[in-house]
């Protein structure tokens, strides 16, 4: 495996390059830069994806083949330049193979958006708003606050109005019916006066948009019936994981893994998990990713032995039915969360740029104690080279101060990144031949887990309405599987083992000799 940007200068003799199937070959995965001239052409070749070779390579032949993400040998060859090999090049390992179609789900209606200075896209008339926790915020501050924000937006009083995220946490959103502007209103709120210079901070809204492909199960969420998740649990000693995401399909899962919460003063009629989309109790999943997402977590306790009387699942709704959120909905599920009592959140979905909320609510988190599984996502990116968060908090990264200075820190000891691997769910292939998914972000340390083919987690279900007949794919399915691994950890460690990167490196298995991935599920099937 030779990660991004790799160039492999091939000097060869009377050596064939050559491919797994005779004939005709069709490409395995998308955008793969298919040769098979006899023999190949010296030139230079390039691909956006993957590069994949059944011509034979003539005698004094010099070829340079560049592969945006990988280039796939049979284990064992090492490639230096002026090498002389014989080796299989490939775009993708039959493990890696996509023979069906993605599913992708129903078409969404664009958002409304405003753009910021950086192009990115932002909820256009709310600003997200947060204090130290330590501050005592009350009713009348708070409408100091809402007040001061429609002076700076110069929305009309009475037009505006000012949500906290939930008692005893300093969220909120302010919602006007004026569209935020970034510098006027972000940027004078905050160089202002700040009410009562309790260093407030004011951000915009921003859109996590999708950077993933699954299947849209179409459930209802206009109608919620809590008789519909049967038996609960509502035990204390269990290990809570919350997910946040789309929510959850009670039809596809098992009896008495979901959360039954005990009454909160803060939430009314919250008995299973809160849905901070619509601020309301219903965590009904309309668009399939977030049960897929467990039903991966799920398989994996299986096939590593953990019982799942040992664990009970918190289900958060942050992504709506086109699997969009905003900053303000993670946010608040990320401390929803924490006041629930989570031993690990797992986070299948991310966004390509440092938002400070989002990052002061993951310090919050991390120093809280609780391990965070995050998916890496799917667009191939080097993430040495560029960002994504809130999986980038497990790693060096930039840090924004509440003055928006910057400054170079590093990464959250109880935050997990986590790529995709080459491997089926329902088989396992023994390292370290395992290859990266050719879609998977990537960088030169992270967890990995399997990637791809969900859709065998929802065909052996028994209930299911009808089988999938299309592929589901990515990194949103591989943190989960972490997520059971580091369950697995906490059975097999000493009490009041903390949950640290470090610690579960020592107990994962490098899968990859030529870069430092782990996979801790790996060695245990």
């Amino acid at each position: 495996m030779f990660k991004k940007q790799t160039l492999l200068f091939l000097s060869i003799y009377s050596f064939f390059i050559l491919t797994q199937l005779n004939g005709q070959i069709m490409p395995p995965c998308p955008n793969v830069l298919v040769i098979n001239e006899n023999p190949i052409p010296s030139s230079n070749y390039s691909s956006a994806h993957a590069i994949w070779s059944a011509g034979k390579v003539d005698s004094m032949s010099n070829i340079v083949m560049k592969a945006n993400d990988f280039v796939a040998l049979d284990y064992g060859f090492e490639v230096k330049e002026q090498a002389t090999f014989l080796a299989s090049l490939d775009g993708c390992i039959s493990d890696c193979e996509e023979q069906l179609p993605i599913c992708e789900g129903e078409p969404c209606p664009p958002i409304p958006y405003e753009l910021d200075s950086l192009n990115r896209k932002y909820e256009p008339n709310s600003v997200l708003v947060s204090l130290p926790q330590e501050l005592q915020v009350n009713q009348d501050y708070a409408l100091l606050i809402q007040l001061y924000l429609d002076t700076m937006s110069q929305t009309p009083t009475g037009m505006s109005q000012l949500k906290r995220c939930m008692c005893e946490e300093n969220i909120f959103i302010y919602e006007s019916n004026i569209d935020i502007n970034e510098e006027s209103t972000i940027g004078q709120a905050t160089a202002g006066y700040r009410p009562r210079g309790e260093g407030v901070t004011y951000s915009l809204n921003y859109y996590l948009e999708p950077d993933f492909a699954d299947k849209d199960d179409d459930t209802p969420t206009t109608m919620f019936n809590p008789n519909s998740f049967g038996e609960s649990v509502s035990q204390t000693q269990h290990n809570i994981i919350a997910f946040l995401d789309s929510g959850v399909d009670p039809a596809l899962m098992p009896p008495q893994v979901i959360r039954q919460n005990p009454p909160d003063p803060c939430f009314i009629d919250d008995m299973y998990g809160w849905n901070f989309v619509d601020d309301n109790n219903n965590i009904l999943d309309d668009r399939g990713h977030g049960t897929t997402a467990i039903l991966s977590y799920l398989n994996a306790l299986n096939q590593i032995g953990v019982p799942l009387s040992s664990q009970v699942i918190l289900p958060v709704k942050v992504l709506d039915g086109c699997g969009r959120g905003t900053i303000y909905s993670v946010v608040c599920g990320l401390y929803y969360a924490r006041r629930k009592g989570a031993k690990i959140i797992n986070n299948s979905w991310g966004m390509y740029f440092n938002d400070v909320q989002l990052q002061n609510a993951m310090i919050d988190i991390n120093n809280s104690a609780i391990a965070v599984s995050c998916s890496a996502g799917n667009s191939a990116k080097d993430l040495d080279n560029e960002e994504h968060f809130p999986s980038g908090y497990a790693q060096d990264y930039t840090k924004i101060r509440r003055d928006y200075t910057s400054v170079d820190t590093s990464g959250l000891a109880f935050v997990f990144e986590v790529g995709g691997l080459c491997r089926g769910m329902s088989n396992s292939m023994p390292a370290p031949i395992v290859p990266l998914w050719p879609e998977s972000n990537h960088r030169d340390f992270m967890f990995v887990e399997a990637a791809i083919r969900v859709e065998d987690l929802l065909n052996i279900i028994p209930n299911i309405p009808e089988p999938i007949m299309c592929g589901i794919s990515g990194t949103s399915y591989a943190a989960p599987r972490l997520t059971a691994g580091l369950i697995h950890f906490c059975q097999n460690s000493p009490a009041g083992t903390a949950i640290t990167q470090a610690a579960v490196f020592s107990n994962s298995q490098q899968i990859n000799p030529s870069n430092d991935h782990y996979s801790y599920i790996l060695d245990k099937l």
